[in-house]
């Protein structure tokens, strides 16, 4: 379980989160929805321990998280970030193994090597093995960070925007197969139908608040989108879920 409670982070221009309390069960998969700048990647940074909270605490596993070492953090939740930028030319592979790094493995290990290879499948890029990083597009490079998350075979997956550039065949196959692995997951997602599609539950996040939670059915409503992301919206039922779909509106002025 993942506990957080009144956590503060603010940046040096005053942006940043404000007495955010989450609770966070196992095997949950957990969707952060708001417009840019409402503090999803923030949180998601506070979490993998890239930003330390002003003020706050963050409980993982009954222990708060800035007891661990960085290395039994790396042990229990595995990142996948906006950013691809990497210093050096490494190839796919190599990229991938990295999500190893923390169990300390010998390069010859048998389970070592079959989670790597046991990611690569999954996310279909075994034929990009000997290919440069640097040189993939950007959506090429999403699935391979994300091999390299799954590599690391973690309890607990942090996912900030993880369709980022991908089409929408890789992106309903990348939320299939993550909710697919059982873990704890938690997401930030801008596609309100795949949040809806995919996660248990759902955190409304505003300016640095959380501003409502609850069900995929709680929290999509056209009240919230419209008052959110000021959008006028229409909820239907999905043909084949039943779970909340929706269809944007245009707005139309007054003549």
């Amino acid at each position: 379980m993942i506990e957080v409670k009144n956590l503060d982070y603010t940046y040096p221009c005053g942006h940043g989160l404000k007495k955010l309390s989450i609770t966070i069960r196992s095997g949950e998969f957990i969707g952060l929805i708001g417009p840019n700048g409402s503090g999803k990647s923030t949180f998601l940074k506070n979490l993998y321990r890239e930003l330390e909270p002003d003020e706050g605490s963050i409980v993982l596993a009954q222990k708060e998280l800035s007891t661990y070492s960085y290395r039994e953090s790396a042990l229990l939740m595995g990142v996948l970030s906006q950013h691809h930028e990497c210093a050096y030319d490494y190839t796919v592979y190599e990229m991938v193994e990295m999500g190893r790094t923390p169990y300390r493995e010998s390069s010859h290990d048998p389970v070592r090597n079959a989670k790597i290879e046991f990611a690569l499948k999954q996310v279909g890029i075994e034929s990009l093995c000997e290919k440069s990083f640097s040189a993939l597009s950007g959506g090429e490079k999403q699935r391979v960070l994300l091999a390299r998350a799954i590599a690391q075979d973690t309890p607990i997956l942090l996912l900030d925007e993880p369709t980022n550039h991908l089409d929408i065949y890789y992106q309903i196959q990348v939320f299939q197969l993550v909710k697919s692995l059982g873990k704890t997951v938690i997401a930030a997602i801008h596609d309100l139908n795949i949040a809806s599609m995919y996660c248990d539950r759902l955190y409304v996040m505003n300016e640095g608040k959380i501003i409502q939670e609850g069900s995929v059915e709680e929290v999509i409503t056209q009240e919230m989108i419209q008052k959110i992301f000021h959008v006028p919206s229409l909820i239907v039922p999905h043909p084949q879920t039943k779970k909340p779909a929706v269809i944007y509106l245009e707005e139309r002025e007054n003549v």
